[in-house]
């Protein structure tokens, strides 16, 4: 996602079920370039690299996003992106 805004999303996972995915796994997006504004994941996310509940890897900005539940996987796993970027 490059360039693009998410703003007040609500994602939530079926109870039994999880996002999945190989590299760069996200709840909301696999890679954030854009800005990701007060959304929020619920559920479990798992990846064999780089798993983040809102974004695998984060280059843009995320503010006031939320995560519950579980994030699983192989190096560089967050609940959120390691590296969440404020204005």
């Amino acid at each position: 996602m490059a360039g693009c805004e998410i703003k007040d999303l609500k994602v939530i996972v079926a109870e039994g079920a999880k996002v999945q995915g190989s590299a760069e796994t996200g709840g909301i997006v696999a890679r954030n370039y854009g800005t990701i504004t007060n959304c929020s994941v619920e559920g479990n996310v798992q990846g064999s690299n780089q798993a983040g509940g809102i974004a695998g890897i984060n280059e843009g900005m995320i503010t006031g996003c939320k995560k519950s539940g579980t994030v699983s996987g192989g190096s560089a796993t967050e609940a959120l992106p390691d590296r969440i970027k404020e204005p």
